[in-house]
């Protein structure tokens, strides 16, 4: 692991190994290392992690071990985008048409519902994984197989979700991570952006936007982003709004979120709240 180097460096005080690939028994293995290492090292100031898939079970120990954190129930509800959903809708705030797909039999009924054009994706995905643009029922049917069939091969590298080969060893190891379960919501048009929030103790300490430029549709392949934003101010403050509002409205209090939006005809919009520090470039 890259942690070794870095007690050799100097840089970190103690290396824990545990084998993630065990999610039925990693919470009580980490917890278990966690207090060994707290009682060798004079004890500890929080838990912290880098990695999406594990903000869930930082949750989970910081609350078990009585640090400062964010509740289990507002990093579940940032991580399930059909919660999210459902969150926003109840706090009043702006919330496109939506409906979640638990089986082939619910696809239908959400395309009537939702309409299109809409995107589909997993409630629990990342990296864009599974996320698709669809124009009509055939499409949507089409793109429901696909991304069953993606998510069944996802898998987990260096804490990170990736696009897993049924010829790759691994592929499908992220299935003990994320819900095969998916989601169909209104398409939002307009330009996309990440606004960026530093939360402490409920309070917003820091914010900023980073312009997406125009993706790649179907898959909303990214090309590229600039910071500082250049739309105009009285967009960038309802967008800034938005996120914190929407953060807020989750139950979280501290830590960084990665917030994507989109300003719209109708608006600014949301499209999902990350627990984490934005990927690449932004930071």
């Amino acid at each position: 692991s890259w942690a070794q180097l870095l007690v050799k460096e100097g840089i970190i005080s103690k290396f824990c190994p545990i084998d993630f690939s065990d999610a039925e028994h990693a919470f009580d293995n980490c917890l278990k290392a966690i207090r060994t290492a707290s009682a060798a090292l004079g004890g500890l100031d929080g838990v912290t992690t880098f990695c999406e898939m594990a903000v869930p079970l930082v949750s989970r120990l910081a609350e078990a071990l009585g640090l400062p954190g964010n509740t289990p129930e507002a990093v579940d509800a940032g991580r399930d985008k059909y919660a999210t959903r459902e969150c926003l809708a109840k706090a009043g705030l702006p919330t496109p048409r939506n409906a979640r797909i638990r089986t082939p039999g619910d696809v239908q009924p959400a395309g009537e519902y939702v309409g299109f054009p809409s995107v589909i994706k997993p409630v629990s995905g990342a990296a864009s994984i599974g996320v698709i643009r669809v124009n009509d029922m055939e499409q949507l049917q089409k793109a429901y197989e696909r991304v069953v069939r993606d998510l069944s091969k996802a898998k987990i590298v260096a804490g990170a979700l990736v696009e897993g080969d049924e010829n790759d060893e691994d592929a499908g190891n992220a299935g003990s991570w994320i819900k095969v379960e998916l989601m169909l919501e209104e398409y939002l048009d307009g330009p996309e952006v990440d606004c960026d929030l530093v939360l402490s103790e409920g309070v917003v300490v820091y914010g900023a936007i980073t312009d997406n430029w125009p993706t790649v549709e179907p898959y909303f392949n990214e090309t590229g982003s600039n910071c500082p934003s250049i739309l105009p101010r009285q967009q960038q403050k309802e967008l800034l709004e938005l996120a914190v509002n929407s953060v807020k409205a989750l139950g979280f209090r501290l830590g960084v979120y990665h917030v994507e939006c989109k300003y719209t005809s109708r608006g600014a919009r949301l499209i999902e709240v990350n627990a984490r520090m934005g990927g690449g470039p932004v930071r």
